[in-house]
């Protein structure tokens, strides 16, 4: 509601307009997204898979718990910075998502060309990839790492949300055996990529198409709003 007063050309108030707009419907189809978006925060929250969301400003507005076991970083010291490359490098560099929200395949390729960078077949616009990182947990950890971006209706990115999968016992050396042996000199046909690889990278595209859902309905309601956390 709203009101205004009428006057007079002398200033003396003639009496009232009262304006009322029923808002009852954007009420509810807020609280509706509100409901969502503690839903996706709840399942990203809750998920075992590493996951954390840097918006388009480069800060940090998720990171759950499994990231944080993870990368021994605490979810309070990195929500709201963009200091998400902490929890892997020892300087200052751009983590993939911060490559895919420039929208820079030059410096996508740059730091991540030799590490298997491959574009997701599930997901149009996200990379994945895996390295090594010493930094992480004793003797280090191999992470195979899938970055898919959140855009609005209009394409623009809004956000990219980045899962991690620790593969280090997969890419631990085995010891060698005369039976490994004759096995090894059996030729092999097959080179496509490991079939749990493979359900693993369905897992994490699958979190996040449901994650881009939620930011394109968030822009639709608040255009020009990014994700952020209510934690």
């Amino acid at each position: 509601m709203s009101g205004n007063a009428l006057k007079d050309g002398v200033g003396n108030v003639m009496g009232y307009v009262l304006l009322v707009r029923d808002i009852t419907e954007s009420k509810r189809a807020e609280r509706a997204l509100r409901k969502e978006k503690k839903t996706i925060e709840g399942i990203l929250e809750g998920s075992p898979i590493a996951t954390f969301v840097v918006d388009r400003s480069h800060r940090v507005t998720h990171w759950n718990q499994a990231c944080e076991r993870l990368t021994g970083k605490n979810k309070c010291a990195m929500l709201g910075t963009q200091s998400q490359w902490q929890a892997f490098y020892q300087t200052p560099r751009p983590v993939m998502a911060d490559c895919i929200i420039e929208k820079d395949l030059a410096l996508l390729h740059q730091y991540y060309g030799e590490k298997g960078l491959k574009e997701s077949t599930v997901i149009p616009g996200a990379y994945e990839a895996e390295d090594f990182f010493p930094r992480l947990g004793p003797g280090g950890r191999h992470l195979f790492f899938l970055a898919a971006p959140m855009a609005d209706p209009e394409g623009e990115i809004q956000a990219v949300i980045t899962t991690l999968q620790d593969v280090t016992e997969q890419r631990r050396p085995r010891p060698s055996s005369a039976r490994t042996f004759r096995r090894s000199k059996r030729p092999t046909t097959n080179s496509s990529p490991p079939r749990r690889q493979l359900i693993q990278s369905a897992r994490l595209a699958s979190l996040g198409k449901l994650a881009a859902t939620i930011a394109m309905k968030s822009t639709i309601l608040w255009p020009g709003s990014s994700i952020t956390s209510n934690s």
